[in-house]
């Protein structure tokens, strides 16, 4: 019976091992058109070795149980398609692959994310297109293959072919001795032809991905390592605005044609920063960065350092935080609730005193709710207010009410764009617009409080400024635009007039720092300052105000990049 079913297994091993060679062939990275065949032949001949043992399995245990067969062949080929088809879009969408960024994204994603998401990029032509190509793949594998195999002739399954045929599987099975456990050994002592291959790097990101989630464990323990000497409270209210996706060349603040920032523009207290960049076109990874002590110029990893709010926690500041992003849902007792780190029981213990529980459509509903309940909320000493954005997060016509509509595709001068593209724009330029309305509301309700606001984005994107493009990808060195666009970010502080009057001194460091070079890495240490809190942690040349800092700081983007060398 075994040898019966072995047409149809090798039929369905060959096309199992196209499928999977499929995202391969748009991101193999092997050097040269030699080194790039050469890779494919090796990558098929390796995951047909791989696919048979399984088909093999399979059709041992039809020899029991011809259900039990027939559904395990159908999971393990729903795996091997779902898996060649979203590698497959990742890459065509998001110049990604299957790694261990995307598996943390994955898990943290919120449900209105996901609908975002589905709206923004699946409903898409592209897409639609690909799953109706790998819909069609499918058909064939199932109906087409056992129908072809009873027509091949017996002498191409006899003992000669199986025995070759066994030779090369077995010699290809020696590979998977690179699939272990150990991370570093894998990527050590493997050769360059499997590195190459699909399963390999998936692998590798599932051991990557679970170093991540020890990160967390060592996050927790770092918060209480604060080395803290004195603090002098030299802010008695700080409030800090995280925006989100924000083009900084579409605010009107630096310059935009359009006027998407009427009300901050009124602002006579407002000095905006003509230099600041974000280390990560990624959410998860910007807060990593923004919030630790750690800088992408040095070793530390931000799992291993405090946050600034640990700081401030620590010495009476109390510390609010209102997202519209990453709430704490429920009694949360792991860390994968959404944004991972923030959820983690041990870790926001030590950075909050106060969140909030609700997401809202719109962000000014947020600052609703916190402005009804802020004599709650607040100190009558010390706070520390932390407000996150939903900003511009694609897709950005669902950003903002249907009345705040105030541009239209018209009003979008971009001959080489077609209608929907322009709206995309105008749409994304309404959501600037009302990002700009909710930011001043924030600044409304402590415009008589001895305060001082910073407003900035976690990261930048696209929006058909560069070329024909929405959104983000990591393909940075291809035009030094896609950089720009991704990673430079506004930087805004504002000071009330009691501010003003108080701290003098500071407000002129902030007019003289206003064009200085900056990434958002080293946020917490203008803010330790902002605090007066002294700690070993401090470093003046990293603070954006102090007389000596270090202008000439490289700054280097994640994956260890020279941002000023990209895009100069």
């Amino acid at each position: 019976m075994l040898r019966a079913d072995l047409p149809k297994v090798y039929l369905r091993c060959t096309f199992a091992s196209f499928i999977l060679l499929l995202s391969d062939v748009f991101s193999m990275g092997a050097p040269g058109v030699r080194g790039y065949i050469f890779s494919l032949l090796f990558n098929f001949l390796f995951y047909a070795a791989s696919v048979s043992i399984v088909e093999l399995a399979i059709a041992f245990c039809g020899q029991w149980s011809k259900r039990l067969s027939a559904v395990l062949e159908f999971l393990f080929h729903v795996a091997i398609f779902a898996y060649s088809c979203s590698s497959i879009f990742l890459i065509l969408t998001f110049d990604l692959r299957w790694n261990s960024l995307t598996f943390q994204i994955l898990r943290e994603t919120n449900g209105g994310e996901v609908g975002g998401f589905i709206n923004a990029y699946i409903l898409t032509w592209r897409c639609v297109s690909l799953f109706l190509i790998f819909l069609v793949f499918a058909l064939a594998d199932w109906k087409a293959i056992p129908a072809l195999s009873h027509r091949l002739p017996a002498r191409l399954f006899g003992v000669v072919p199986n025995v070759i045929f066994g030779s090369v599987a077995v010699a290809f099975l020696t590979e998977w001795r690179f699939f272990s456990a150990d991370f570093d050994a894998n990527y050590f002592h493997s050769d360059k032809f499997i590195q190459r291959t699909s399963l390999w790097k998936l692998n590798q990101s599932r051991l990557q991905y679970n170093d991540f989630l020890a990160d967390f464990e060592h996050c927790a323990d770092s918060q209480s390592d604060l080395r803290i000497d004195s603090v002098s409270f030299r802010s008695p209210n700080i409030v800090v605005v995280i925006g989100e996706s924000f083009i900084r060349r579409h605010s009107s603040l630096y310059g935009y044609g359009l006027p998407t920032n009427p009300q901050l523009a009124d602002e006579p207290d407002l000095t905006v920063f003509s230099d600041v960049v974000s280390p990560v076109n990624a959410t998860i990874m910007s807060f990593q960065y923004f919030m630790s002590m750690a800088q992408t110029d040095d070793t530390l990893k931000w799992a291993n350092t405090p946050f600034f709010p640990a700081f401030f926690k620590s010495v009476g500041y109390n510390v609010i935080f209102y997202s519209n992003q990453y709430v704490q849902e429920g009694d949360v007792d792991f860390f994968d609730a959404s944004a991972g780190f923030f959820n983690q029981p041990r870790v926001q213990n030590q950075l909050f005193d106060v969140r909030n529980h609700h997401r809202y459509a719109f962000d000014d509903e947020m600052i609703d709710d916190y402005e009804k309940n802020r004599l709650e909320l607040e100190a009558d000493g010390n706070n520390l207010v932390i407000f996150h954005l939903l900003g511009q997060h694609s897709p950005a016509v669902e950003r903002y009410p249907s009345d705040e509509t105030f541009f239209a595709p018209e009003d979008i001068d971009r001959s080489d764009l077609d209608e929907a593209e322009r709206l995309q724009i105008a749409q994304y330029d309404n959501a600037v617009c009302y990002n700009d309305k909710v930011v001043a509301h924030i600044i409304d309700l402590f415009r008589d409080r001895d305060c001082i606001l910073l407003y900035f984005a976690d990261h930048g994107e696209e929006m058909y400024d560069c070329r024909r493009s929405a959104g983000r990808k990591f393909d940075f060195d291809t035009n030094p635009d896609v950089a720009r666009c991704q990673l430079e970010v506004p930087f805004l502080i504002w000071t009330s007039a009691e501010y003003g009057q108080n701290h003098p001194d500071v407000v002129e460091r902030i007019k003289c720092a206003r064009n200085h070079p900056a990434m958002l890495d080293a946020l917490p240490h203008l803010l330790l300052y902002l605090g007066g809190i002294h700690s070993q942690w401090y470093k003046p040349e990293n603070n954006l105000l102090d007389a000596s800092y270090n202008i000439g700081r490289k700054r280097y983007i994640a994956g260890g990049r020279d941002y000023d060398v990209i895009t100069k």
